[in-house]
């Protein structure tokens, strides 16, 4: 991604007389926080932010990169103000000693804009520009840039009063320049070309996509597994209940609570899991700010193209289809000043809406599957005294072999019919082979026939052999209507 920091280097320690250093900058600073170096030298200063730390001999200010165009001088110390931007290859160091600019360069790209005075001794160990200020600051501060501590403390300041004018420098007459093809210098071109927008590489807008796939699945898992249990289990219990094959029954609804939090996952300030960790966040294509939830939201419908959203991303890093549709884009993380409130109200309207549109797409795509073999019968057509009758007769005629329930209902809706259920639990394993579970069916089935003929009835027989802690079931569908469609 590259240094993208702007500030300013003291040789001197103002840790103890920090007031009279803002006295003379002309500054009006109020302390927020402690905070660590890492925090300090992150990317991107903004507006209106000053992060200071005290070297033994020095002392470092990060403040925002239009504030660095220019010269910040003191006149009882040596000073290097600089902004680097690898990003856009943009370069700017002004050193002063005593108020007296000795050396200042202004680079963009290859382009030498601006070269003024006797070169620095540290620009004999090389001429790059970022290299000149790297070394120029351990000189100012006397300590490396690289050898300090991301975990020693710095402090950060609020800007009351910010004035954006440099101090006045005492300029030394006649300042050698040196030869440069460049044009004219325009500064504020030069602060716009500091302020270009870090780009996303296709690499880490595909990584940021399989990453947040990967996080948001072992979330949704997380309100998966219940249903998984509970489905198990019931697949196993023996009863006169139609069952179709579905794994999660009515623990579904607690289920797509988890593809609900899929679709909302951006709605904390535009960043999720994986983006917090890669350091994105998703904005207002219009405004720049964080992306609401609701935007959020919509934008994550389209997670639902998977494929093509992701061919759309490495085309397009910023923005894919769902970007598009809800007016935002995806951009480098830059921390604020102070991270916008959360808005509840909306965050809990996206996981409703969420809730309702996962919802809506499973029902929909149930009403698509076939209905399997569940019969529509009458609950209150259930017969009782013929049931316990036919289960009396299993048990003369075929006592030996099983224990027969049954269930005889009068009625299915529609049709002039009965439905029976059949549940007979086998003294032995007849459902080893297909030879012995033929055999079974032959005495089971004319008997069943013999008292109800296949055209007034439709039924389902259910054998079950349980020995110990196993369980071996094979179910029958008696169903006439079939065979005649």
């Amino acid at each position: 991604m590259g240094f993208n920091i702007s500030g300013l280097a003291i040789n001197k320690n103002y840790k103890d007389s920090f007031d009279q250093l803002q006295k003379e900058l002309g500054w009006t600073l109020k302390k927020e926080s402690d905070i660590n170096f890492e925090t300090a030298s992150s990317n991107w200063k903004e507006d209106g932010i000053c992060d200071v730390y005290f070297s033994e001999n020095g002392t470092l200010l990060f403040i925002s990169m239009d504030m660095c165009t220019e010269s910040w001088a003191l006149e009882n110390a040596n000073t290097l103000t600089f902004a680097l931007s690898e990003t856009s290859m943009a370069f700017n160091l002004s050193y002063c000693e005593n108020g007296v600019v000795k050396r200042s360069i202004m680079q963009v790209e290859d382009n030498r804009m601006s070269e003024e005075g006797e070169k620095l001794e540290v620009e004999n160990k090389s001429e790059d520009v970022s290299e000149i200020i790297w070394n120029q600051m351990e000189v100012v501060l006397g300590k490396s840039f690289w050898s300090i501590d991301p975990n020693e403390k710095a402090e950060r300041y609020l800007f009351v009063k910010e004035e954006k004018a440099p101090v006045k420098v005492v300029s030394q007459p006649s300042l050698p320049k040196q030869e440069s093809p460049a044009p004219e210098i325009n500064r504020s071109s030069f602060t716009n070309q500091f302020m270009i927008e870090e780009k996303i590489n296709p690499g880490t807008r595909l990584g940021s996509m399989l990453l947040d796939h990967f996080i948001m699945c072992f979330v949704m898992m997380i309100f998966t597994i219940p249903g998984i249990i509970l489905g198990v289990s019931k697949a196993f219990n023996i009863s006169h209940e139609q069952k179709n094959p579905d794994l999660f029954g009515d623990s579904m609804y607690f289920m797509l609570i988890g593809f609900a939090v899929y679709f909302c996952k951006d709605s904390i300030h535009g960043r999720s899991p994986a983006k917090r960790i890669l350091k994105l966040q998703v904005v207002d294509n219009t405004s720049g700010k964080p992306a609401s939830p609701i935007k959020c939201f919509i934008r994550n419908l389209f997670c639902i193209l998977w494929p093509l959203e992701a061919l759309v991303a490495l085309a397009n890093p910023e923005r894919r289809i769902g970007d598009f549709v809800a007016g935002t884009k995806l951009v480098p993380f830059q921390p604020t000043t102070e991270a916008p409130k959360l808005n509840w109200p909306q965050i809990g309207v996206a996981l409703l809406l969420g809730y309702g549109a996962i919802l809506l797409i499973t029902l929909s795509f149930n009403n698509l599957l076939p209905g399997g073999n569940e019969i529509n019968y009458i609950e209150t057509s259930y017969n009782e005294p013929d049931s316990k009758a036919l289960e009396q007769l299993f048990a003369d005629s075929l006592g030996n072999k099983l224990i027969a329930d049954i269930k005889i209902y009068d009625k299915i809706q529609g049709e002039d019919l009965k439905y029976i259920s059949f549940i007979f639990r086998l003294k032995k394993n007849d459902l080893v082979n297909d030879k012995s579970f033929e055999h079974l069916k032959s005495e089971v089935l004319p008997f069943i026939y013999s008292k109800f003929p296949k055209e007034t009835f439709v039924g389902r027989v259910q054998y079950v052999y349980q020995s110990g802690n196993s369980s071996h079931i094979t179910t029958q569908y008696l169903d006439w209507r079939e065979i005649k469609r």
